[in-house]
């Protein structure tokens, strides 16, 4: 087990150093203050649009941080344009509907069979990492990594694989309320046979 630990750490520091933006980004990370107009110049903008955001929001189609000073924000840091334009308020909506979600993937965990168990928890698990990771890069507590917030983030392949993903999640929810009403049926039937 310790092998592998030290695989993977020597394997992620290969990764980190063998690429320059990388290495500058984890420097920006590192040392934030120093690189507010280089590296750290998307995350320092995306701050300074949720700040102004307040507790309600600046209204929608209202920001203007979004316009004048985060670079790309339809994609990476979409989540600072609407938090500046929705607020503190807006934050708690949008994360009650991932909760919703989760907690309706969730169920999916207690009564399916095997197999919708586990593509249940990879589906969960995938898209759960993408918004903590998307939000953890745009609130500086992690260096900028290039990841959409699905179903926000404008882009084709992440939309389209969050959607599959959901697409999976319903379907295995679905079989699994159906297979536990057959079970139900067929144990009723057994019953009456005894």
């Amino acid at each position: 087990m310790s092998n592998l630990a030290l695989f993977l750490i020597l394997y992620g520091a290969l990764m980190i150093f063998s690429s320059q933006y990388r290495v500058q980004r984890l420097v920006g990370f590192l040392m934030p203050e120093q690189h507010t107009q280089t590296v750290n110049y998307q995350m320092y903008s995306a701050l300074r649009a949720i700040r102004s955001g307040g507790v309600w929001g600046k209204g929608v189609g209202l920001g203007t941080l979004k316009i004048s000073s985060i670079p790309e924000v339809q994609s990476d840091f979409i989540f600072a344009a609407f938090v500046e334009e929705s607020g503190f308020a807006g934050v708690l909506v949008v994360m009650g509907l991932w909760s919703f979600i989760l907690i309706r993937a969730g169920r999916i965990l207690i009564g399916s069979d095997y197999f919708s168990r586990l593509a249940g928890f990879g589906m969960i698990t995938l898209l759960s990492l993408q918004v903590l990771l998307n939000l953890a890069v745009v609130t500086g507590v992690m260096p900028t990594t290039g990841l959409a917030l699905p179903f926000f983030s404008a882009g084709g392949s992440a939309l389209l694989m969050s959607a599959i993903s959901c697409g999976i999640l319903i379907n295995l929810s679905r079989s699994g309320q159906t297979e536990t009403g057959m079970r139900a049926a067929l144990r009723k039937e057994g019953a009456a046979y005894d």
